[in-house]
């Protein structure tokens, strides 16, 4: 038996064997006469093509006619529109997608049969897996299956208009689609479950929505930044990508945990990935302590390298900096901008950066110290350490106190730090970097490195060191200087002590063994003893009543030694804060052998 098919030109060939006719001329039973070889009925563009196995497709007759076909075959996908894959998502090269199905009809024109489609990729969507349970077959000129639902889009453009039920292909009422690797956890791959598409001649129509794709908690990383996937969406038409976006959040790596910055990315018909920041000014930068603001100028580019993402992020804005904790000493740097700040996904992280402050009016602190900044850099220490580098002047008093400044610095210092698998830079620490002095007030001169102290039940937080003095008339000699402050007071004093060995002569029998001297301000004499802050024993105290005080003293005593006598002589000249003489100290004191 001949038959053609209305979808083709050709005929196909039927045969049958041991059939029964009657004595009559009409047929004995049932005659079913089957399929001779396989054949292929093949669509317009060749791209899905029906097929029905030989041997297993029959035609079935009676006495009344033509009963029904069996039809045992499948649609045959060109690999132009989907590419098979394996267990393990995969692409199985030279081979094609096959949805099976075998099916009985009455009528050829209404052919809708129930199929297993082969999992698989579309090339507009690499290493995006479809797995489909179930889909339904539509050959038929006189209905479409039950259920399906097609876009007004893709009607108006790929149907005929008025006669839905013409169109052919294979509707698919749920698949799952899993996502690329780089869209995991380190356990499982993401997936989305969608409904209602259908599959053409032409590709894979219809939209995919998910949310809650990948949370946070569940581990999702670009490299070493943990990362959301909040909403993915993903339209078809024909195997034609209208749309692949998603969004979600991400951390960086210098920030903690429960910061987290929002994006949003796309993927165009290339398969390349496009990712935009959203600006914020609520994030913070746990590295260093500060509440950060980011420009809309900001971001991020993504590439895929072994299947993983990897990041990098180009920062612009500004941050408020505040260090302030108990065992450190307080440390703010309002307004400071900050750009081309660049991050990677590899410690230490952070790859370059400027920053500059913003604001003339706030200035940086060091405990109660305004800073004047000079320079802000970023080093790297080591490939698990970096510290950010804040050279600056330091203001060490007020304009009635000498307006002295120190030129030195701060360091935030970084340290990579691995939690759940995942590594980060956090704040490690702040160190005061040694600070240097040169100043010349007339009657005395101090140069010399000084550091820092902090949290001094007495003297608060401040400064102090062994420094070259100089006193008029051109006394050169060792100090210890102290500048600081304490309770809204700022004070600084320095005390010079020179020993001289032998005794300088000045008389017969009498000799200078040594000098003693120094000038302080807000700050009062207090005792007399051995003191870390003090060369010559002097102890004073902040004192905000007390003015500028200037202090010289003489150590004599007999020759060539002082057992036959020992004394000192001493001059002091104390202020009041408001500039009035406080006192006139003269003070000298002898000791003799009996």
């Amino acid at each position: 038996m001949l038959f053609k098919p209305p979808q083709s030109d050709e005929f196909i060939a039927f045969r049958g064997t041991d059939i029964r006719f009657t004595q009559q001329g009409g047929l004995s039973g049932v005659a079913m006469l089957e399929l001779v070889g396989d054949y292929i009925i093949r669509t317009p563009s060749g791209k899905a093509n029906l097929f029905l196995r030989g041997g297993q497709t029959y035609v079935e007759w009676d006495c009344d006619g033509f009963s029904n076909f069996q039809l045992n075959g499948g649609v045959v996908f060109s690999r132009e529109i989907m590419i098979p894959i394996n267990e393990n998502m995969e692409s199985v090269p030279e081979a094609n997608v096959i949805a099976d199905f075998s099916v009985n009809i009455g009528d050829w024109n209404d052919l809708i049969a129930s199929a297993r489609i082969t999992p698989f990729q579309i090339p507009q969507l690499k290493d995006f897996s479809f797995f489909i349970d179930e889909i339904l077959i539509d050959f038929s000129d006189l209905r479409n299956p039950t259920g399906a639902v097609f876009s007004p889009s893709y009607e108006s453009r790929y149907m005929v208009n008025g006669f839905p039920e013409l169109w052919r292909g294979a509707y698919l009422n749920r698949l799952e689609v899993i996502l690329p690797s780089h869209f995991s956890n380190a356990e499982n791959r993401s997936t989305i479950t969608a409904t209602n598409l259908w599959i053409d001649e032409y590709g894979l129509s219809g939209d995919i929505q998910g949310q809650q794709v990948l949370p946070i908690s569940d581990g999702g990383a670009m490299g070493n930044w943990p990362f959301s996937v909040e909403e993915f969406g993903i339209s078809l038409t024909a195997n034609k990508l209208n749309y692949a976006s998603f969004g979600g959040e991400v951390v960086l790596p210098i920030s903690d945990q429960a910061s987290r910055l929002r994006y949003d990315a796309f993927i165009d018909s290339k398969n390349d990935y496009f990712f935009n920041l959203n600006p914020t000014d609520s994030l913070k930068f746990d590295l260093w302590k500060a509440d950060v603001e980011i420009y809309e100028s900001s971001f991020i580019n993504v590439a895929i390298v072994d299947g993983r993402f990897k990041p990098t992020a180009v920062l612009n804005g500004r941050m408020d900096i505040s260090v302030d904790s108990p065992e450190l000493p307080k440390f703010t740097i309002p307004d400071l901008a900050f750009e081309q700040l660049q991050l990677g996904d590899k410690p230490p992280f952070i790859e370059s950066g400027f920053f500059s402050p913003e604001s003339v009016s706030r200035l940086p602190e060091l405990g109660t110290f305004k800073l004047d900044l000079e320079g802000i850099g970023f080093r790297k220490v080591s490939e698990s350490e970096v510290a950010l580098d804040i050279k600056a002047a330091i203001l060490l008093n007020g304009q009635q106190g000498g307006a002295f400044c120190a030129v030195g610095g701060v360091e935030i210092l970084g340290k990579v730090e691995s939690n759940d698998n995942r590594e980060s830079i956090q704040f490690a620490g702040l160190r005061v970097k040694e600070a240097k002095i040169n100043i010349d007030n007339g009657a005395y001169k101090f140069n010399g490195a000084i550091r820092h102290y902090d949290k001094d039940p007495t003297y608060g937080t401040g400064f102090s060191g062994t420094v070259d003095a100089e006193f008029k008339p051109g006394i050169g000699v060792k100090a210890k200087a102290m500048f600081g402050r304490i309770n809204s007071t700022n004070y600084w004093y320095a005390d010079a002590l020179a020993k001289f060995t032998p005794a300088l002569t000045i008389a017969p029998g009498l000799g200078i063994y040594g000098f003693g001297g120094g000038a302080a301000y807000h700050m009062s004499r207090f005792s007399y003893g051995d003191n870390q802050y003090s060369m010559t024993g002097m102890q004073y105290v902040p004192d905000s009543e007390s003015g500028l005080n200037i202090r010289a003293a003489v150590n004599l005593g007999s020759m060539p030694d002082k057992s036959a006598f020992s004394g000192f002589a001493s001059f002091e000249l104390a202020f009041y804060n408001n500039g009035g003489l406080k006192n006139l100290n003269f003070r000298g004191e002898a000791t003799f052998m009996e």
